[in-house]
């Protein structure tokens, strides 16, 4: 960690960091958490268990949204769980995609806290578990290629919106792996709706693509398995992975997946099986980010993310840059209020808020 400072269609009824060592310079992160280093994650998985106990129990996700449901979309076998809040009749919806290992519910605290905002409005927030992922049954779950997950989400927007009025429009939010794949599915002509805006959280190529080799050590490290839900949330949050407790209450439960003959919760994404895929997630990102026709806002963890091609594309005022310093990799979990005033402020300045 850095030692500068960081914040079917059912309808329900921080802590300390540890040093960042100096050797190691900041492109050298890892792409999955660019600011959790392989040491910090040994201290977590080796002295969590011994922490005092609290409360570490999962949360459901009737605390971050109005419904759910198992859309299923021609051509694939399987379906893909969506969460929804608002008047899905609305003509906006903001869709979320989700990191690597995580699932649509990293989003929920932030989008409860934007809901409020946006109570009056005429906007609809939708997040969903990635083939792989989460409540997700789209068969093959190891096809993780950058292609086959555009076409999911295309796919899945199709499946959503297609029976709606034609003037439904759009907005992608996407985090690190998730914001890879909104940014190409940003550029394709065949959605159906229009597009009004692309926010990236805390992905840029540059940094991604040197961090790569880093992410088998980080893999490694973490800890294979849980005796329960409880002890991987305590884990998750004082290995510094998430830093606000109320997220990973809600978010890491759908990260696992009990394994009946061991008896024990393992992970549900088997990211380092995805390996060969991960070139392919962030290859030529920057350039497709700057090269899509609408407003665009990239929020980052630190200012030194940012690659040559997007620092000098900032500099000329093809997109909005906003730091967040007080957060780890996963923004929107750790300062999930900051993140969703900037949404709604990006909504407002693109005319979609009333």
């Amino acid at each position: 960690m850095e030692d500068r400072p960081r914040a079917q269609g059912d309808k329900p009824g921080s802590m300390g960091r540890p040093p960042f060592p100096p050797r190691v310079a900041p492109r050298q992160l890892d792409a999955v958490d660019q600011k959790l280093r392989a040491e910090s994650l040994a201290v977590g998985a080796e002295d969590y268990r011994s922490l005092p106990d609290g409360d570490f129990s999962p949360t459901e996700w009737t605390a971050a949204f109005d419904e759910k449901a198992d859309v299923e979309v021609d051509g694939i076998t399987g379906s893909f769980r969506c969460y929804f809040s608002g008047n899905r009749d609305r003509n906006i919806a903001l869709i979320f995609l989700h990191g690597g290992g995580q699932s649509a519910l990293s989003w929920g605290v932030c989008s409860r806290q934007l809901k409020e905002q946006l109570r009056d409005s005429d906007v609809q927030l939708v997040a969903y578990d990635a083939r792989g992922h989460g409540a997700t049954t789209a068969i093959p779950e190891d096809d993780l290629s950058a292609e086959r997950m555009v076409e999911d989400a295309v796919q899945l927007i199709h499946t959503l919106f297609s029976n709606r009025h034609e003037s439904h429009q759009i907005v992608l939010v996407g985090h690190s792996m998730g914001a890879a794949v909104a940014t190409r599915v940003a550029i394709r002509t065949d959605l159906g709706v229009e597009l009004r805006g692309l926010v990236n959280i805390d992905v840029v190529e540059g940094t991604a693509m040197d961090a790569l080799p880093h992410m088998s050590a980080f893999l490694h490290l973490r800890p294979a398995s849980f005796k329960t839900q409880n002890e991987a949330i305590k884990y998750m949050v004082t290995s510094g992975q998430l830093r606000k407790l109320e997220s990973a209450k809600l978010s890491v439960a759908p990260q696992l997946r009990f394994e009946v003959e061991r008896g024990v919760y393992g992970w549900r994404t088997d990211l380092e099986a995805t390996g060969k895929h991960w070139k392919g997630w962030f290859s030529g990102m920057s350039q497709l980010f700057l090269s899509v026709p609408v407003m665009k806002l990239l929020v980052l963890a630190g200012v030194d993310r940012l690659d040559k091609a997007l620092m000098i594309a900032h500099m000329q005022g093809k997109f909005q840059n906003h730091v967040i310093p007080t957060a780890g990799h996963a923004v929107h979990e750790d300062e999930p209020e900051a993140v969703s005033q900037l949404l709604t402020s990006f909504m407002q300045r693109n005319r979609l808020l009333q």
